[in-house]
């Protein structure tokens, strides 16, 4: 597995002229090494596909010819996307904080030290504050949660004993928990102290029962 998988940024333009030399800086100012940015263009008429092709020749600039809304002017960006994961960021990336930016790799390298390509989404099995479930059921599972105000939990577990990994989206910081009993059902936990409120888990299945 590639020590830093290429992501793909895509970035929707339509007539974003007076944002997107900003918002291509601030995604240009992170530090992942390995990154590929698309800016699909949805028709434009102010000069930004001009801006773009003379202030950021390394961008990869497809041009949609006219206004496909947003799905649609995102998909020829998706499908010309190299990368292991693809980024959609909206225009007011702009606006977020370079420090923020900076942290697009932590995500990622989480996930390639999981086997989340044996996973698939099961979102059904999401409980109490989870938002999204990756599972290879039984064995594996990622759950997410974007701001956990109480426990993060998983419907439909399966009896056994689980090593779990924590991961602070915003800080990196991870905590690890191994040879944990869990019951069958409907189970939750509380997240360790010290983490915030954006949080990834991996819970698999000890390797000695």
């Amino acid at each position: 597995m590639e020590e830093h998988p290429l992501i793909s940024v895509i970035v929707l333009n339509w007539n974003g002229s007076r944002l997107l030399e900003q918002c291509l800086a601030s995604v240009m100012a992170q530090t992942y090494p390995h990154l590929e940015i698309i800016i699909p263009d949805n028709g434009s008429t102010d000069g930004s596909v001009d801006l773009v092709k003379k202030k950021f020749p390394g961008v990869h600039l497809i041009e949609n010819g006219k206004n496909l809304g947003y799905g649609g002017g995102n998909n020829p960006g998706i499908r010309a996307s190299r990368g292991a994961y693809v980024m959609i960021l909206r225009m007011n990336i702009a606006d977020t904080d370079v420090s923020d930016l900076t942290d697009c790799g932590r995500l990622v390298e989480f996930f390639e030290s999981t086997h989340f390509h044996e996973m698939s989404p099961h979102d059904e099995l999401k409980f109490a504050g989870t938002e999204y479930v990756l599972a290879d059921p039984g064995v594996s599972t990622i759950v997410y949660a974007s701001a956990l105000a109480g426990r993060i939990g998983v419907r439909q577990m399966t009896a056994g004993t689980y090593d779990f990994t924590w991961f602070d989206c915003k800080t990196g910081k991870t905590v690890t928990q191994r040879r944990v009993k869990v019951a069958a059902g409907e189970q939750s936990w509380e997240r360790p102290a010290g983490l915030g409120i954006e949080i990834a888990v991996h819970i698999r299945r000890s390797r000695r029962e």
